[in-house]
């Protein structure tokens, strides 16, 4: 049969029929309702006790240790439910939320002050608040461990508080990394390191008062401002956050803090991540004397370069972070090689300190001379810190990459890495070449470039030292460039004056060092100087040198021939071919053969 549906109005007498209809009906037919839902068990805290505790963490995550001790941190004891079984079920919480189990110390409870609790069973808790904050409890990592743990905001801030085994002790580390921000520092203990001892662009410096000349330094000798728009221009690399910089007197201190000693047992150097920077070793920088040539001078001879390595190390995995976080990638994937970890920052600090590109340089010469470079690929990633090649080689890698496929391809190298990918396929992928030709074609390349950079050696090893000027500036820079004319054989000179004037070229202004300081200094015009402690010193280039010796003489030497002469106007001759001219007064003089006899 089929139905037909008609459409018609209501009247008012049809309605009137349908309530007495229905009124009759439930005088005559029995009343009956729906089953209630089943009343739920309810469950209790663990530790017996019925109250419950509600949280607020605030409006963002502490930036300052001292902020901590205010902050809430949950504990599982006033979390955790007992449960009468492992099936799962609803239950009724202790404050009458709702409470699901999905299997055996797996559950989670809805909570009437809006918050959430859930816990796994492998020792991982989470509590979620109503406003969206959380703080999530993760198991320890090894038997005397403790939990690491993270504050984590609605308003994209973190502190993640990370147990450090080997001080056994934990760290406690600030993050932003919003789209607009870059943060991630260590909050340091300032029950420990009291107050920064300085603070200098981004960085504060805790720790050993032994860095004052080192802090000085970075502030007058270095420009940092430079470094920093480097790396972002090229590479995008920036921290819009504080680098905490620890200072430590001894390697030993140093190796107790970070659990690991520095890589080749240097006595400088130290470790940079995006934590933050420690550095080591008080005990060899120079002492502040009060004499404002003497400590300026001890400035210009430290090293500032590792300070851009580690400060590279820093900015790299910052970026590193933020192609993870983008990503929404764990932050435990694989980090790149050691030969790009290093070789970057030692290419970093190298644009900004010749002394580091030399260094580089005169290192992997050295390691070719012994054998000691891998012949493929794989043997480079194998050899891991080895023989330091990461420091030498590892640079020349980034170097020939930054130079042959520009900053795009060190960047997206860089990046795929970063988020996990094998080293070889993002050779192959990014560089569209095989690892083991990349190897090949660095090495040919450093051949060529080698040549100009070890040239240049020992004015890269003393860039930035003290400049030594002569006392007779104008007599010594037309000696540099003009030289002196000596024959080759003691007969042409005929006169006193075809000798030069030593004592009228080579004294120098050397009263601020003679007798306190002992080293290389630069030479005006370009050459070389050096100051022994006793207080005589020597002008120098490749191929002459004049040695002063205050209160007695002068020598020079050049191409095999000598002159000498003394302060009370002796002046002496000796020819590259041996024969001398002596001359006791600028008109007694006598001449000698090779063998010292007297000639006609």
């Amino acid at each position: 049969m089929r139905l037909r549906i008609r459409h018609f109005q209501i009247s008012s007498e049809w309605a009137t029929g349908v309530y007495l209809l229905s009124f009759l009906l439930s005088i005559f037919l029995p009343s009956f309702s729906l089953p209630a839902e089943p009343s739920r068990t309810k469950v209790s805290l663990q530790n017996s006790k019925e109250n419950w505790i509600s949280y607020n963490f605030g409006n963002s995550a502490p930036n300052q240790f001292s902020q901590i001790k205010n902050l809430p941190e949950p504990k599982i004891q006033n979390l955790r439910l007992q449960f009468p079984n492992g099936a799962p079920n609803y239950y009724d919480g202790p404050d009458g939320g709702e409470v699901y189990q999905w299997a055996k110390n797996q559950y989670q409870w809805k909570r009437t002050d809006g918050s959430v609790f859930t816990e796994w069973p492998n020792g991982t808790w989470k509590l979620e608040l109503k406003s969206k904050d959380q703080f999530t409890n993760f198991p320890p990592t090894c038997n005397e461990c403790l939990p690491n743990q993270n504050w984590t905001y609605v308003n994209g801030t973190k502190l993640f508080k990370n147990w450090v085994p080997h001080r056994k002790e934990y760290d406690y580390i600030f993050q932003n990394m919003s789209p607009v921000q870059r943060q991630n520092f260590l909050l340091v203990n300032d029950t420990v390191y009291k107050k920064p001892l300085k603070s200098i662009l981004l960085f504060d410096f805790y720790g050993s008062k032994d860095w004052e000349i080192y802090i000085r330094g970075l502030e007058s000798q270095t420009n940092l401002s430079a470094f920093f728009s480097f790396m972002k221009l090229e590479f995008g690399m920036e921290n819009h956050g504080r680098i905490p910089v620890i200072l430590f007197e001894e390697s030993t201190q140093m190796t107790k803090y970070q659990g690991r000693e520095i890589p080749g047992g240097s006595e400088e150097g130290g470790f940079g991540g995006r934590d933050g920077i420690t550095l080591c070793c008080g005990d060899k920088i120079p002492e502040v004397t009060g004499d404002f040539n003497l400590d300026e001078d001890a400035i210009r001879r430290i090293h500032y370069g590792t300070f851009y390595h580690e400060v590279a190390h820093n900015l790299d995995q910052m970026a590193c972070l933020s192609y993870k976080t983008s990503a929404g990638a764990s932050s435990t994937i694989e980090k790149p090689e050691a030969w790009f970890t290093e070789g970057f920052a030692n290419f970093a600090e190298g644009q900004f300190s010749k002394r580091k590109k030399y260094y580089v340089y005169a290192e992997l010469e050295k390691r070719i001379a012994e054998n000691k470079i891998p012949k493929t690929y794989r043997g480079v990633v194998d050899a891991s810190y080895r023989d330091l090649i990461p420091y030498s080689l590892g640079t020349i890698l980034v170097e020939y990459m930054y130079a042959k496929y520009g900053k795009v391809g060190l960047i997206q190298y860089h990046k795929e890495t970063c988020l996990g990918k094998n080293s070889e396929t993002a050779i192959v992928e990014v560089l569209n070449t095989k690892p083991d030709d990349f190897l090949k074609s660095a090495l040919v390349w450093y051949e060529r470039e080698k040549v100009d950079v070890l040239r240049q050696g020992k004015k890269f090893q003393f860039e930035g030292y003290t400049v030594i000027l002569p006392q007779y500036s104008e007599n010594y820079e037309t000696f540099v460039k003009k030289g002196f004319k000596l024959p080759n054989t003691a007969k042409e000179i005929s006169s006193y004056g075809d000798l030069p004037n030593l004592y009228e070229t080579f004294p120098a202004y050397v009263e601020s060092f003679s007798e306190r300081r002992e080293g290389d200094f630069l030479g005006a015009q370009d050459t070389f100087f050096y100051l022994w402690k006793a207080g005589n010193y020597r002008w120098y280039l490749e191929d002459w040198e004049a040695n002063v010796f205050p209160g007695n003489q002068i020598i020079f030497r050049k191409d095999g021939a000598t002159v000498i002469e003394w302060e009370d106007g002796k002046r002496k001759f000796v020819a590259k071919d041996g024969t001398s001219v002596m001359f006791w007064s600028p008109i007694q003089k006598g001449y000698f053969d090779s063998k010292g006899n007297p000639l006609p």
